[in-house]
């Protein structure tokens, strides 16, 4: 005989703490009868135990709250319908469970239920039906039989009933009293299944999380036990870790750190966005690339059923593809040359940063008039470019000739993106400065706001300039040291959890038909190799989403991530990585070519 504990063991909550499914009820319940179901539901359950002598079902402890209570029959009936309703919504199966479920079906065991719960049995039997969980041959529930487990009642009744010697009895379960204790006891053999949240806690690094989420200011808040336990019921259901490593934060697999520690970070901060843009009245939101491709489908993903929502594009930009259109004088020529460049040949410099090919000749011919050494590199630090000048001063005029020709087609694009309506809109994008935005803001001679994940003090010149809101979400206007802010020291970390697998665009040109053609950098075929990993941190990211909008239409429907706790799981994260974390960082490969880094890892 197998025999099998239900909750926590082959199904599982999205909650640290069970009982929190009494908040959820009282919290969708209307709010006086919430309030007196908070107040009177476990004293109602306690009391209906002491009058019977026994367990009891909800039929029991719904009089006794009656009683308590002095809710009208109507709505204590409400709220039962919405107790089972929530018990049933809440609950996912735990797939390695169940797989041991049915291993012991095919090896001809003789499988049982055993359950210490109020929910009546068809309530129960439905919720697992749903799991995929059937094909039991008996199931003794303790609001049925008053047979608890944590007593001993149920184990001496199971050897009567089935005739067996303990020893011919295997009971797996989570709970160490009810379900290892107990059964110990009578020396039936056991298998302990630790509840997700007790593995979580074993690990070092997410113990941290854990005690945050049990302290007096969060252990109430059900947004904070609704997201640390999501992301503990994904990571920490298996029952088997063959390459277990205390050193990892979570499993390190690309999907684990997608919903783990981007996603949380992505829809905090889309969250945010989606009232904020509302309240701001505008009338789109413009994503910019690279980033902003699942930064949009986050969004869009949120907002699907909001008919107040912001409508949302792509916007395909990038430093490089905007600023050499903007060039209008020397100025700007010497504005972009100031942006920090590590060393590197300086045709690749002036490529890179304008667009211009030079020769082997034009370089020659720098040298010889001791404008440019042969084979001196650029190297720009902390804004100083007077290094710089004189060869920018002798291009000059091709570079503003490069820029004449770049800007017509950048500016049809935009025109048919619709940014140059006349609309309030805003581009979002994971941020720092807010560069781009104060560039269309010069070169469209409109108003362009931005919203982003993070802005340095820098982006105030631009909200200041140009009047127009910069609102980073996480930190605004953050002066930024040697240490802080981590989400912008760290911020290539962040940008590879969020890149696409599209090549940057360079420029956009008008073809012989009028045509506005995007030119593309060519993806290398190390960017190309880490297309896989990306693609599962996305479905990471999509799979956290798809959850919390379950949580939003079934449990809570002002869930939200709070911020505090999606910036608290990337520090633990990136703080101290372990070889696997490392390992998986280094396979993702982006370009930052404007930068004079080329490929990095």
């Amino acid at each position: 005989i197998v025999v099998f504990d239900i909750f926590d063991t082959l199904i599982t909550r999205p909650l640290l703490n069970p009982e929190d499914i009494k908040k959820i009820i009282a919290d969708r319940a209307d709010k006086p009868a919430g309030e007196r179901y908070l107040e009177f539901r476990a004293m109602a359950e306690n009391q209906a135990r002491q009058i019977a002598g026994r367990d009891v079902d909800l039929d029991a402890i719904y009089r006794e709250l009656s009683a308590l209570s002095d809710l009208s029959a109507d709505a204590i009936e409400q709220l039962r319908t919405l107790e089972e309703t929530v018990e049933s919504t809440i609950v996912s199966p735990r797939p390695e469970a169940i797989t041991l479920f049915q291993h012991a079906k095919n090896l001809g065991k003789r499988v049982i239920l055993a359950s210490d719960m109020y929910l009546p049995k068809p309530v129960i039997e439905s919720l697992l039906t749903h799991c995929g969980i059937n094909g039991w041959d008996a199931f003794y529930l303790s609001s049925e039989n008053g047979l608890r487990k944590d007593t001993g009642d149920f184990y001496r009744q199971l050897l009567i009933d089935e005739h067996v010697s303990p020893h011919e009895v295997l009971v797996i379960g989570d709970n160490e009293q009810s379900d290892v204790q107990k059964p110990g006891d009578f020396k039936f053999r056991v298998t302990h299944v630790m509840r997700p949240v007790e593995l979580a806690r074993a690990t070092p690094r997410f113990e941290k999380i854990i005690e945050q989420a049990y302290s007096p200011n969060y252990q109430s808040d059900l947004n904070t036990q609704l997201t640390i336990g999501t992301i503990v019921q994904a990571n920490f259901q298996p029952l088997f870790y063959p390459r277990f490593d205390p050193a990892d934060f979570v499993p390190a697999t690309p999907w684990a750190v997608g919903f783990t520690i981007a996603a949380p970070l992505v829809l905090s901060f889309v969250q945010w966005l989606a009232k904020k843009a509302t309240k701001d009245t505008m009338q789109c939101l413009y994503f910019v690339a690279r980033e902003g491709q699942i930064l949009k489908k986050a969004y869009d993903l949120w907002t699907a059923e909001d008919k107040h929502a912001v409508p949302s594009e792509y916007l395909v930009l990038s430093r490089r593809a905007i600023t050499v259109p903007m060039i209008s004088n020397l100025d700007d020529i010497y504005k972009i040359a100031r942006t920090d460049y590590a060393p590197n040949p300086m045709p690749d410099f002036i490529f890179e940063r304008y667009g211009i090919n030079l020769t082997d000749k034009e370089c020659e011919t720098f040298a010889r008039h001791k404008i440019w050494p042969r084979k001196k590199a650029v190297f720009v630090e902390n804004r100083n470019i007077d290094h710089l000048k004189p060869l920018l001063q002798a291009l000059e005029k091709r570079i503003l000739e490069q820029a004449e020709q770049e800007r017509p087609a950048l500016m049809a694009y935009l025109q048919d993106t619709g940014l140059r309506a006349d609309a309030k809109t805003a581009i979002v994008d994971v941020g720092y400065a807010a560069t781009t935005q104060g560039y269309l803001n010069r070169l469209l001679q409109q108003k362009i706001h931005g919203y982003y994940l993070v802005t340095l003090d820098a982006a105030e010149t631009i909200a200041m300039a140009h009047q127009v809101i910069t609102q980073g979400y996480y930190y605004h206007f953050a002066k930024a040291s040697a240490t802080e802010p981590v989400l912008y020291r760290k911020s290539f970390t962040i940008e590879k959890f969020l890149s696409a697998d599209d090549a940057q665009v360079v420029r956009y040109r008008t073809s012989e038909t009028g045509e506005i053609i995007p030119e593309f950098r060519s993806l290398a075929s190390e960017e190309r190799q880490s297309a896989s990993t990306r693609a599962e941190i996305r479905r990471g990211i999509l799979d956290f989403i798809h959850q919390s909008i379950d949580i939003r239409n079934n449990l809570l429907d002002d869930f939200e991530i709070p911020a505090h706790i999606a910036e608290t799981l990337f520090l633990q994260f990136i703080e101290k990585p372990s070889q696997s974390e490392h390992a998986l960082l280094r396979s993702i490969v982006l370009d930052d070519y404007y930068y004079g880094h080329g490929l990095v890892r």
